[in-house]
């Protein structure tokens, strides 16, 4: 069993291997879904968009943050929906999870442009 390496999650998001990435996931390492997560930031298809709403809803914040950003990355105007959500049941308090959520919406906005 080979380690994953953002190179070779890159490289199967490429290919759109999405099977062989949720099966990774199924893992629960918080280190290779961020690095999923980030793979799938540089891919705009429907497998990596899905992927990325699955991992925003982690209870890892390190995840969570990961996906925030890939979804910022994609540009999809469609994941303003989910990320609005989730800066509505995060807490203030947590300004790092904001700032992400606000670097991924103001992404989103000017991809539009």
């Amino acid at each position: 069993m080979f380690e994953l390496t953002l190179e070779k999650a890159k490289k199967l998001a490429e290919k759109k291997q999405w099977e062989k990435l949720m099966k990774k996931l199924s893992k629960n390492d918080p280190k290779i879904s961020s690095i999923v997560a980030e793979a799938c930031g540089t891919v705009n298809d429907d497998g990596s968009y899905n992927i990325l709403i699955q991992l925003m809803k982690s209870e890892s914040r390190e995840i969570k943050l990961a996906a925030i950003r890939g979804l910022g990355e994609l540009g999809r105007d469609t994941a303003r929906t989910h990320i609005s959500w989730l800066k509505q049941h995060t807490p203030e308090e947590d300004t790092e999870i904001h700032e992400a959520i606000m670097n991924a919406m103001t992404k989103i906005r000017h991809s539009k442009d």
